[in-house]
C-alpha cells in the first residue's frame, strides 16, 4: 500500500492537472527528438569533416544565439499567450529539422548547412524556454509547484535515456535524414499536444501599450530590487558554467581512462540521464518538502565533491555509479532552483527573469573553453577536479553568505 501511495505522490500533477499533463507530454515528445537530433548532428558531422573542432563548434553554435536573443524572448513571453509562443517555436523546430532531412537526403549537405541550421535552432530555443518555464505556474495551484517542476526536468531527462539509442538503432539502417525527419514530426505532434491546453496563459500584464526596452528595463530593475532571485539566476547559471562541461570531456575519460571505448561512453551519458530522472522524481514525491534553498546548496556541494571522486576512479563500474549520483544532485540543484524561482518571481515578470537565467545558462561556452584548455595542459582529471573543487567551495561559501535564499522554503 505505501508504494502505491508513493506513486501517486510522485505523478500527482499528470494525474490531477489535465492541462499539465498535455504540457508534460509535449516535454517527452519535443525533448526525445531533441537528443535524437544531438546525435545525429553530431554523426553527420563527423561524417561531413572528420574534424573534432567542427564537432566542438556544432556546440558553440547551438548555445551562442542564447547569449542574447533569450532577453527578447523572455520580454516576449511577458506580452503574449505563452502556449502560442511555445508551438511557435516549435513549428520552427521541425522546418529546420526538415529542412536539414532535405539536404542531407539529396547529397547537397555542407558543414556551414549544419551550422546554420544548429545556429538558428539556438534563437528558437532563446524562445523555447522562457515561454515553457513561465507556463508552469499557470497550471498547477503553488502548493504542487515543486512536483510538477521536478516531473517536468524528470521528462527531458527520460526522454535523455530513450532518445540517443533510438537514434543510434536508425542511423545505420535508415541514414541521419531518419533521425531529422522524426525530430520534425516530434515536435509537430509535441505542438499538437499544446493545443489541447485550454488555460489561458496570457500575462497578466501582456496588453501594455509599452515599448521592448522600457519592458527590459523593467525587469533589470525588478532583478536588481530582488537579490533573492538574481542570486538564484547566477546560482543557476553556476551550475552550468562550472559542472555541465564535464560532459564534454567523457570521451576521454572513456577512452583513456577508463578503456571502456565507444560503448562504455554510451553507458556513463545514459547514466548520466538515469541519475537524473531519479533525482527529479525523488524530488517529486517530496511533497510539501520544506528548507528548499538549504538543498540547494547542499546538492551544489555534493555535486562538486563527486565530480572529484569520479575524477580520479580508474575503474569503470565505480564510475559508472559515480555518474549516476552526480546526475541526481545536479538535477535536483535544477528542479529546486527552478522551483525557487517560480515561487518568487510574479506572472507579469516571470518571463524576463528565466529570460536572464538562459543568458547565464549561455555562460557554460566559456566554462567549457576553460576546462578544455585545462585538460589539454594538466590532463582531463585535474580539469574535472578543479571544477568540482570549486562547485563545492563556491556552494559552501554561499550557503552562509545568500541567507536570503538559504532560509528560502
Amino acid at each position: 500500500m505505501a508504494i502505491v501511495l508513493r506513486r501517486v505522490r510522485t505523478f500527482d500533477s499528470i494525474q490531477r492537472y489535465p492541462d499539465y499533463r498535455w504540457l508534460w507530454l509535449g516535454s517527452m515528445t519535443e525533448h526525445a527528438g531533441e537528443w535524437m537530433e544531438t546525435v545525429a548532428l553530431g554523426w553527420l558531422m563527423l561524417q561531413l569533416t572528420d574534424s573534432a573542432f567542427l564537432l566542438g563548434l556544432v556546440g558553440v553554435c547551438r548555445m551562442a544565439p542564447r547569449l542574447f536573443f533569450p532577453l527578447l524572448g523572455g520580454l516576449v513571453a511577458d506580452r503574449v499567450n505563452r502556449r502560442n509562443l511555445l508551438m511557435a517555436s516549435l513549428l520552427a523546430f521541425s522546418v529546420l529539422a526538415f529542412a536539414l532531412a532535405a539536404l542531407v537526403a539529396t547529397g547537397v549537405v555542407q558543414a556551414w548547412h549544419v551550422l546554420v541550421v544548429v545556429t538558428l535552432g539556438g534563437v528558437s530555443m532563446s524562445f523555447n524556454h522562457p515561454a515553457r518555464n513561465t507556463i508552469l505556474p499557470n497550471l498547477v495551484p503553488r502548493q504542487d509547484l515543486t512536483n510538477a517542476v521536478s516531473l517536468d526536468i524528470a521528462s527531458v531527462n527520460g526522454s535523455r535515456i530513450l532518445g540517443p539509442p533510438l537514434a543510434g538503432l536508425l542511423i545505420p539502417v535508415l541514414g541521419t535524414p531518419a533521425v531529422f525527419v522524426a525530430r520534425g514530426l516530434g515536435c509537430i505532434l509535441a505542438a499538437f499536444w499544446l493545443f489541447h491546453i485550454k488555460t489561458d496563459m496570457t500575462p497578466i500584464a501582456g496588453d501594455r501599450k509599452v515599448s521592448l526596452f522600457k519592458d527590459f528595463r523593467e525587469g533589470i530593475s525588478y532583478l536588481r530590487l530582488s537579490p533573492s532571485l538574481l542570486q538564484l539566476t547566477l546560482l543557476w547559471g553556476m551550475l552550468y558554467t562550472v559542472v555541465h562541461p564535464y560532459t564534454n570531456l567523457l570521451p576521454i575519460f572513456a577512452r583513456d581512462i577508463l578503456h571502456a571505448g565507444p560503448q562504455g561512453l554510451g553507458f556513463l551519458v545514459g547514466a548520466a540521464g538515469a541519475g537524473a530522472l531519479v533525482g527529479t522524481l525523488g524530488l517529486a514525491s517530496m511533497a510539501g518538502f520544506r528548507s528548499k534553498g538549504k538543498l540547494l546548496f547542499a546538492t551544489g556541494i555534493a555535486v562538486g565533491i563527486f565530480m572529484i571522486f569520479f575524477s580520479y576512479s580508474p575503474w569503470f563500474l565505480v564510475s559508472l555509479g559515480l555518474v549516476v549520483i552526480m546526475g541526481v544532485t545536479n538535477s535536483s540543484y535544477m528542479a529546486v532552483n527552478n522551483t525557487l524561482i517560480q515561487l518568487h518571481a510574479t506572472d507579469e515578470m516571470r518571463g524576463r527573469v528565466m529570460s536572464v537565467r538562459e543568458v547565464t545558462m549561455a555562460i557554460n561556452l566559456f566554462g567549457s573553453l576553460v576546462m578544455g584548455a585545462l585538460a589539454d595542459v594538466s590532463g582531463a582529471p585535474l580539469a574535472v577536479a578543479v571544477f568540482g573543487g570549486v562547485m563545492a567551495l563556491t556552494s559552501g561559501w554561499f550557503l552562509v553568505r545568500m541567507s536570503d535564499v538559504r532560509r528560502m522554503e
